[in-house]
């Protein structure tokens, strides 16, 4: 159980069911780290958060390096042992609050590309106890708005859709450009119409 002001993140593998309660920050890797990923050998409840404890925080790395775009990620696996194991399922219980995902870009994200990072893998994804997509079954959910929001401390983002994918789930987004990155794409282009009238 992951509890208010507990934070759950790593490399390794947690075996056993995993509750992330309210006001608790959960995150793949060692943090700082785009190319790593925890292990949950059981399944994912993910609470969106209540009035008193505040929203849960799935912390998201994000990178864009040549030929390597990528998030750290959660992946939820099965767990060993005799019998029929129960499936590895992803629940996102969003009833009360929503769930918060917070973005840091730590390899140069480009403004005004849209990007689709896997953040999760599971045998299934559910939403309030309702299952949406599987693995072996496939399907695809978008998620409402109203489900989460996406806070960055160094980005602004836009057309946002949270997408469960058979057994992926999936943060689509596009980093807004900065008032000086256009200003400054105005600039260069404004120079490139000027020098094309010149050598006419």
């Amino acid at each position: 159980l992951l509890r208010q002001n507990q934070t759950l993140f790593g490399t390794g593998t947690v075996y056993g069911n995993v509750n992330a309660s309210p006001g608790g920050i959960f995150f793949g890797g060692d943090g700082d780290n785009a190319t790593q990923a925890l292990t949950i050998r059981g399944s994912l409840r993910v609470q969106g958060g209540s009035i008193a404890a505040g929203p849960a925080v799935w912390r998201i790395y994000a990178q864009d390096q040549p030929g390597n775009v990528r998030s750290s990620r959660i992946d939820v696996t099965l767990i060993d042992g005799g019998g029929t194991p129960p499936p590895a399922d992803l629940n996102l219980f969003v009833s009360t609050q929503q769930l918060v995902f917070d973005l840091h870009d730590i390899g140069s994200l480009v403004p005004g590309t849209p990007y689709s990072m896997t953040i999760a893998q599971a045998a299934q994804i559910s939403r309030n106890g309702t299952l949406l997509t599987s693995a072996s079954g496939g399907g695809m959910h978008t998620f409402l708005s109203s489900d989460y929001t996406v806070v960055s401390p160094t980005l602004t983002l836009q057309n946002i859709t949270l997408v469960a994918e058979g057994g992926l789930l999936k943060l689509n987004f596009t980093p807004v450009p900065e008032p000086g990155f256009l200003l400054a794409a105005g600039i260069v282009v404004l120079a490139g119409v000027r020098m094309r009238r010149r050598s006419v």
